[in-house]
This record gives structure tokens, sequence and C-alpha cells, in this order.
């Protein structure tokens, strides 16, 4: 049986051992956190449905507009095209709240900024970076 994560209303499944989702668990330094099997791509992965539910939980009207996979697949572009996912996203406002992000480097194809730089409108709620900064 599969349990779910202790942070407050979070539905995600826990991450193997321990009693958070990869999202809500902490993060350490890059090299002991990409040790760690799957661990980053993970949180990319993770990442992406979390703003697809999000989304979709804040402006359910449009949910007739976009599909989810038309979401994912706008998000996980390495480039910003504009095209109506792209504008759509670039207008909605995304709140993320108690996210814990790992140390990230540009190089991985599992870079979660690459996500957030498709989003105008963002709002961190008690989030925490393990990083040594962050550029638009």
């Amino acid at each position: 049986m599969t349990k779910k994560c202790s942070t407050s209303r979070c539905e995600i499944d826990t991450y193997k051992n321990i009693d958070k989702c990869i999202l809500h668990c902490e993060k350490n330094s890059y090299a002991s956190d990409f040790d760690k099997s799957n661990f980053l791509p993970s949180f990319y992965n993770e990442l992406i449905a979390y703003i697809v539910k999000s989304f979709f939980d804040s402006y359910p009207k449009d949910v007739e507009l976009l599909s989810e996979e038309s979401l994912i697949s706008s998000l996980k572009e390495t480039d910003i095209k504009q095209d109506f996912v792209t504008t759509w996203l670039q207008k909605k406002v995304l709140t993320l709240v108690n996210i814990s992000f790992p140390f990230r480097d540009s190089r991985d194809s599992f870079d979660y900024l690459q996500i957030l730089r498709k989003l105008d409108n963002i709002h961190f709620l008690d989030c925490t970076f393990v990083s040594d900064g962050l550029v638009r």
C-alpha cells in the first residue's frame, strides 16, 4: 500500500522510504541528490505533474481548451514557442507551496528552471532552494 506525503494537503505518494513526496522531501548537494537513483528526474517529472494539476484545479473552465498532454509537452519543450499553450501558461498565475527545490545544473535534461522560465506569474510560498542562485 502506498502512503501519501506527510506535508499538509499533499496527495502525492511518498518517495521511497521517506515520509514525504519527491517535491517536499529535503534536498542536499547536487552530487548527493544526483547519486540517488532517478531522484532528480523524478523531481522534474513530479513538478510537471504538480503544475498541470494546479492549473487544472485553479482554472477548471480552461480544461476544455487544453489537454493534459499539451501542457506536459509544452512544459517539457526545451525551447519557448509562441503558441496557444505557451501564451496560456504565461498568462496564468501559479502558486508553489512548500516545495523543496534541488540544486540544478543547466546541462541536465531535467533542469527544472527550464520549466519555471515558461511561467511568468509564479508565487513561491514557503519554498526552499538548494542553489547558488537563480537566473532568469
